[in-house]
């Protein structure tokens, strides 16, 4: 059974099916930066708000173009404004966000520590791949908000392998609170 499954998760990876979380996708500070009251937060430029729309185009159209668009993005705000965008995006992802290696890094992860992350990550996302193979939705939005709420419910099972100081580091590097009700879709 375990070589099945490592065969199916290597079958994925290779693929593409089973992938790192997308430039475009929700909660990302590139999708992120599309939003108005985001835009508005960040008192983003006509400018910079186009150039924004311009680089998640492409990233949506060529996967491997995500981490150009996001270092284009961050040449193309000011300091401030990608801070607070950074801190948005961890808002908005919660514990999903411990996947990334900038967050692990900031967090002082030890290596059993980023390993039992990595592990839950990855073992939820074959599950939830796996689960919408299957699933039929009514509609696009419900399919998006079952990978939301799968996806939310995996960051705080990863939330829970940080320690006291972890977790208060992990609260400040998400900033001053603001309003993400709707910004992961």
């Amino acid at each position: 059974m375990k070589r099945v499954v490592l065969a199916l998760l290597a079958g994925l990876a290779v693929t593409g099916e089973l992938s790192a979380v997308e430039a475009t996708d929700a909660g990302q500070p590139l999708a992120l930066a599309l939003k108005s009251t985001v835009q508005k937060e960040l008192k983003l430029t006509a400018d910079q708000a186009a150039e924004a729309k311009k680089l998640y185009d492409r990233a949506a159209k060529e996967a491997k173009a995500g981490e150009a668009a996001l270092a284009e993005l961050a040449k193309n705000l000011k300091p401030a404004q990608l801070q607070r965008l950074k801190e948005i995006s961890l808002q908005v992802r919660g514990g999903s966000a411990l996947v990334d290696a900038e967050v692990q890094k900031g967090l002082n992860l030890s290596r059993t520590q980023s390993r039992k992350i990595q592990d839950i990550w990855r073992n939820a996302e074959l599950d939830l791949r796996m689960k919408l193979s299957v699933a039929r939705f009514k509609s696009p939005t419900d399919r998006r908000w079952y990978i939301m709420r799968a996806r939310r419910d995996t960051g705080n099972q990863m939330l829970e392998e940080l320690d006291d100081g972890q977790k208060k580091k992990f609260e400040a590097m998400q900033g001053t609170a603001f309003p993400t009700k709707g910004l992961d879709r």
